[in-house]
């Protein structure tokens, strides 16, 4: 007897699940004022749309192979910026003579000729007949710069 009952019991428990499950109905629940905006706007721009009420239940457990992408344009992306290398910014140059100004040091002759105040010693090296001091350089001696 308490096995008929129990069978009788889960098969109701059983009807009421798949009869639910069949007819799923949506929430009742009332729209926001955003959402009542949107749904006004939708039924005025769109007036045969019809709310969708279920999510179409699938018909098997089959994976669905992707659908193929559209081909579009092929979109050009701009080269990628590379910083340049320490080499790159060295300024090249060729042999010269370069006539030294009031407030010039052998520094900033560099910095002006080579991109690099670091450079002096190169300048020095080229010019010690002419330069006794490094420190003191007169205004108008014409010095001679060496290529890079």
């Amino acid at each position: 007897m308490k096995t008929k009952l129990s069978l009788l019991c889960a098969a109701g428990v059983l009807t009421v699940i798949v009869a639910g499950c069949n007819s799923p109905q949506l929430a009742g629940t009332p729209y926001s004022e955003s959402e009542q905006q949107w749904a006004e706007y939708i039924s005025y721009s769109y007036p045969d749309w019809k709310t969708p009420q279920t999510v179409p239940p699938s018909s098997s457990n089959e994976i669905v192979a992707p659908v193929e992408p559209i081909l579009q344009t092929p979109v050009i992306l701009p080269s990628p910026v590379i910083p340049p290398t320490a080499a790159a910014l060295e300024k090249k140059v060729e042999a010269h003579a370069y006539t030294i100004e009031k407030g010039d040091t052998l520094s900033t002759i560099s910095k002006k000729v080579y991109g690099k105040a670091s450079k002096w010693p190169v300048i020095l090296e080229a010019n010690k007949d002419k330069i006794t001091d490094a420190g003191k350089l007169k205004v108008g001696m014409t010095i001679n710069i060496p290529a890079q």
